[in-house]
């Protein structure tokens, strides 16, 4: 059964080139979005929130 899985044309690793070219735009657009309008995100926290969760966690 899994020969069946590792020999199938979708398994390849194998895609159209465009793929590369959207990834890179989709990462450049994002990084801008993100660090130009300073949208939060999991992990970029303000110092102030992150000081609350740690005070909320040792208690």
């Amino acid at each position: 059964m899994l020969e069946l899985v590792y020999t199938t044309e979708w398994s390849r690793p194998r895609g159209h080139p465009s793929r590369y070219f959207f990834a890179v735009v989709h990462y450049v657009v994002f990084r801008f979005a993100i660090t130009k309008f300073n949208l939060p995100t999991p992990g970029r926290e303000s110092d102030e929130e992150l000081a609350e969760i740690l005070k909320a966690e040792a208690k």
